[in-house]
């Protein structure tokens, strides 16, 4: 006899404790879940009741409605079936409840993960993740059902970044690990199961060592001493350079939204976006140098250097668009 109900994920919880409400379907003595797109803590869920409990949440009555909802239209779905006499296998019933509403297919899904990346303005990672995604897609096409998602498809796409693409190991071992991410995202949230996970199977290429040329000092103090009052474009590439150099190794695009309110009492202080630690550095006199170079008149909270001043962003994803566009130059 095949039955539906509404549970708490309680073996895994997220990074504030809470868990996932989830469709339990049972048929066969087979289990599987269905995400309800709803997430509580273990306190505040009544495993009796399969409800949400007023006394704990303050939004439990809304809650609750929705999980009526789906729960409601998910055991309409189940007994149709059993009025037109349909297999009652899990996988079945799974998969008629899911109909139509975009659990199918890794992309619905992938799409939305993004979304979300986006939308809590992690930027940097949205780009990088949607660069992976558009490769896969030319190579996977669209839709693509989860079934479809294997180890056999995963090495013909390592064979296709290398060769088509000539990605190096390393970088396509960074497009698996943002793959690897979306299908772990979904196995959490009960769109796929985890023995459907490829990722548990597929091995991703080994990383190579990246020997990188590094500057001596004496080259970089001639590289200070270099005259390039007839070269500007050079001049401001390399002031910024020693300047990120001077700053214990800042990123390009910390240095390149770098602002003249950072500059104050001697020091140089700014909050790096990558790490969101506060860096703090005295200004010594090869720094000082270069700032008098760029100093304006009316300096309020305009950036120091060239490439972003009176650049007005709509939002942060028109900003890490022109800083990537700027570094590239």
């Amino acid at each position: 006899m095949a039955t539906i109900r509404a549970v708490l994920k309680t073996w895994y919880a997220d990074k504030n404790g809470r868990s996932l409400v989830l469709l339990s379907i049972e048929a066969e003595g087979r289990t599987k879940y269905v995400s309800l797109g709803v997430k509580v803590r273990k306190k505040q869920w009544s495993k009796t009741n399969q409800r949400v409990l007023p006394s704990t949440h303050r939004h439990a009555e809304q809650l609750n409605a929705e999980i009526d909802k789906k729960l409601n239209e998910a055991k309409a779905v189940l007994n149709k079936m059993k009025y037109e006499e349909v297999n009652l296998d899990v996988d079945s019933i799974k998969e008629a409840i899911t109909g139509g509403h975009g659990q199918r297919d890794f992309w619905i899904f992938a799409e939305n993960w993004l979304d979300q990346k986006r939308r809590k303005d992690q930027i940097y990672y949205w780009r990088r993740s949607k660069s992976v995604l558009n490769k896969f897609r030319e190579f996977s096409g669209s839709p693509l059902p989860w079934k479809r998602l294997s180890v056999t498809l995963l090495r013909e796409f390592d064979l296709f970044l290398a060769e088509t693409k000539n990605n190096s190991a390393n970088t396509r071992r960074g497009v698996f690990r943002v793959l690897s991410t979306i299908v772990r995202e979904a196995v959490r949230e009960s769109i796929i199961n985890p023995q459907d996970d490829p990722f548990y199977r597929f091995k991703p290429p080994k990383a190579t060592t990246t020997h990188r040329a590094r500057l001596t000092l004496d080259e970089i103090i001639h590289l200070e001493e270099l005259d390039l009052s007839q070269a500007p474009y050079e001049c401001v590439a390399r002031d910024m350079y020693i300047l990120a150099f001077r700053l214990r190794g800042a990123r390009f695009g910390d240095m390149v939204r770098l602002r003249w309110s950072s500059v104050a009492e001697g020091r140089i202080t700014y909050v790096a976006r990558k790490t969101g630690d506060l860096v703090s550095v005295p200004i010594s006199e090869e720094m000082q140098a270069i700032l008098d170079r760029y100093a304006l008149e009316s300096e309020d909270d305009e950036f120091v250097f060239p490439p972003l001043r009176r650049s007005r962003f709509a939002d942060l994803e028109a900003e890490a668009a022109k800083v990537a566009s700027v570094n590239a130059r």
